[in-house]
């Protein structure tokens, strides 16, 4: 059970290569996320967490849902993938992570953020 303003991830899993991986995250409660769909609303827990791609970690925002029954343990929101430009959809896992301690860190930018959801409200 996470703590007040924390929210827990219980477990990432990642079946590649027949390698598995399990781990237990408590992070900081970074804000929550309403979700409507189809289904109706959907409330979520969002936390701030770094993510190596490549040879860069990223801080990014990720929203968090029990995805144990799916092939992928994480998604790249809008905000990531503009970070990273042009992707190649067509094939996955073409790179291993090389993050060490050297590695160039891209933070959050809260600001950046405000300009997205801007452009979506105005589009809408």
């Amino acid at each position: 059970m996470a703590s007040a303003g924390c929210a827990s991830a219980s477990s990432l899993r990642t079946r590649r290569a027949g390698r598995s991986f399990s781990e237990r995250l408590e992070l900081p409660l970074y804000r929550s996320l309403r979700l409507r769909g189809a289904g109706g609303t959907d409330q979520r827990p969002v936390v701030l967490m770094k993510v190596c791609l490549g040879d860069t970690v990223y801080e990014e925002q990720f929203s968090l849902r029990d995805r144990g029954d799916m092939n992928y343990p994480l998604l790249l929101g809008r905000r990531t993938i503009g970070h990273l430009g042009l992707l190649d959809v067509r094939d996955t896992f073409l790179s291993e992570p090389t993050c060490d301690d050297d590695s160039p860190l891209v933070k959050h930018d809260p600001e950046e953020e405000e300009v997205v959801d801007e452009r979506l409200t105005t589009n809408n």
